[in-house]
């Protein structure tokens, strides 16, 4: 008696893909979406659309964890605690966007009263610190935020391997989609530096 049991059975390469895929989604703490894992995908010899690459996402179960809504945190309080628990010294410079919360009297007035010096960025100058915003977003958002911190030399550990996979590993749209080594590396042998 012949059993209903009729496993699909897969080749090798696309059990090698299926492996990649996951190991590639799971090192970016799930923040790789279907456009980003394809090209990684690709990078590494596999023929593989987005589209294709979406359905195996949904077939693996890879779901992207999606950042938690911004929510404006920065209160005097929180000013008050960070100045009492590290005890900085005279002259140290706090930057800021000119948001509402950074510009009023009572918070700089607060600032002065350390002896913290406000440093703003420019009225419409929104790229002051775009860059540092955006790492520091996908710092907070994309790797930080997923996994416990329960000291600080584990997030100081964490924080070192996000700059390593940040520099190493992570796609950046801005680098025409490769890693920033990678579009360096590039760029030193397109001028003859390498």
């Amino acid at each position: 008696m012949r059993g209903r049991f009729d496993p699909t059975l897969i080749t090798a390469v696309d059990l090698h893909l299926y492996r990649r895929a996951k190991e590639l989604f799971h090192e970016s703490r799930e923040s790789l979406g279907s456009r980003e894992l394809a090209k990684k995908l690709r990078e590494e010899g596999f023929n593989i659309s987005r589209e294709r690459t979406r359905k195996l996402m949904k077939k693996l179960n890879l779901v992207v964890k999606q950042r938690v809504a911004y929510k404006v945190t920065t209160k005097r309080k929180a000013m008050i605690k960070a100045v009492n628990l590290r005890q900085p010294p005279q002259g140290l410079v706090f930057h800021s966007d000119r948001g509402s919360q950074y510009t009023r009297k009572r918070f700089r007035n607060l600032l002065g009263g350390y002896g913290i010096r406000s440093s703003m960025g420019d009225i419409g100058a929104c790229w002051d610190n775009a860059v540092v915003e955006r790492f520091l977003g996908s710092l907070k958002h994309d790797w930080i935020s997923k996994v416990a911190q329960p000291t600080r030399d584990h997030m100081k550990s964490d924080v070192a391997a996000y700059i390593k996979y940040y520099n190493l590993d992570r796609l950046h749209t801005a680098n025409g989609g490769v890693s920033p080594i990678h579009f360096e590396t590039s760029q030193q042998k397109v001028s003859g530096l390498a």
